[in-house]
């Protein structure tokens, strides 16, 4: 390679990888190995991406077009074995549950706009198959947030996106995707009436959703409250507890189980948000080993401290939530 540069230390770029069959195996190995009250098996809602930028196809028409493939091809690419029928297995195990997170986690618009340009950073990433910069690194809005809009016309071409997105994850796990967190939980608010019309009356995220603005005088941000249902019918979950163990060298378990605490005190449901780099042991065994120990250990803790636990999948606890505003 002719062009050298530095990423940023970030724990994403260092362990995170492409689910294998094995990464899948541990996992539900280390999911089943708690029941709640109702003798249920811990559950993940698994955020999933659709597809993949083709980086051959991308070159070969010297960068002026785009092109994806299905992620199910990306894990023939990647010689991930079987890791599709582990998570249908998942899936029917009742442990692994998918929800839309988008096509692809690029902007395509920023991306390609950079490729084109020749811009040296982000053409040596893409020898090594790789845009995840994060923002200010090469583009100051970042290539990641892959629903970010800053204009009418990319917020048209998001939605063709989400469009597609929505209608593979369909195709590929035989039902539709209720629920959505926008990647770095970054979206413009039209998107959501847009997101209702197919089908997704779910909208994950953090406590604060971030917002591109398309004119002077539009908010950058906007709060998110548990259960909160919007003008459209959508209701707002939160997630309240952070477990990343693949991001800290320190145990995360304590830290999880105060904010577990602190949600329930307030009478809410506590949220998880852990990433896939937590557990993938691709390029470092010893990260999967850690994480998937970390959180045996929470999983237990949690049974034990709270035994009247129940675990369930985002879309569940929505539907929970909407029944007992009903009824309340």
């Amino acid at each position: 390679m002719s062009q050298q540069f530095k990423l940023k230390d970030n724990p994403f770029n260092r362990v995170d990888s492409l689910e294998t069959a094995k990464d899948l195996e541990l996992l539900y190995d280390c999911l089943t190995s708690v029941r709640d009250k109702n003798d249920r098996h811990s559950i993940i809602t698994a955020n999933f991406l659709t597809a993949n930028p083709d980086f051959e196809k991308i070159k070969a028409a010297g960068f002026e077009e785009y092109f994806y493939e299905d992620f199910r091809d990306s894990y023939q690419r990647y010689d991930c074995g079987s890791a599709f029928e582990l998570v249908q297995k998942g899936i029917s195990a009742d442990i692994f549950y998918p929800q839309f997170h988008g096509r692809e986690h690029v902007q395509v618009d920023y991306w390609m706009n950079d490729l084109k340009a020749a811009k040296q950073e982000t053409i040596a990433g893409f020898e090594h198959r790789f845009f995840g910069f994060g923002r200010n690194e090469i583009n100051p809005k970042g290539y990641l947030s892959s629903f970010y809009t800053a204009s009418e016309t990319e917020l048209n071409n998001v939605k063709k996106t989400i469009h597609e997105g929505l209608q593979q994850f369909e195709q590929a796990f035989g039902f539709t995707s209720r629920s959505v967190i926008a990647p770095q939980n970054t979206m413009h608010p039209k998107l959501l009436p847009f997101l209702k019309e197919n089908g997704v009356d779910v909208i994950q995220g953090a406590r604060v959703r971030k917002q591109p603005l398309l004119k002077a005088g539009e908010k950058p941000t906007a709060k998110r409250f548990m259960g909160r249902v919007n003008e459209f019918g959508q209701i707002d979950i939160v997630r309240n507890v952070t477990f990343e163990p693949g991001s800290h060298s320190a145990s995360q378990v304590a830290k999880a189980l105060k904010e577990i605490e602190i949600a329930f005190r307030w009478k809410k449901p506590a949220v998880i948000c852990s990433h896939r780099h937590n557990f993938m042991g691709t390029l470092k065994a010893s990260n999967r080993e850690n994480g998937l120990n970390q959180l045996g250990a929470l999983l237990k803790a949690i049974c034990k401290k709270w035994p009247e636990t129940e675990f369930m999948t985002t879309v569940e606890l929505a539907d929970l939530i909407k029944s007992s505003k009903k009824t309340g």
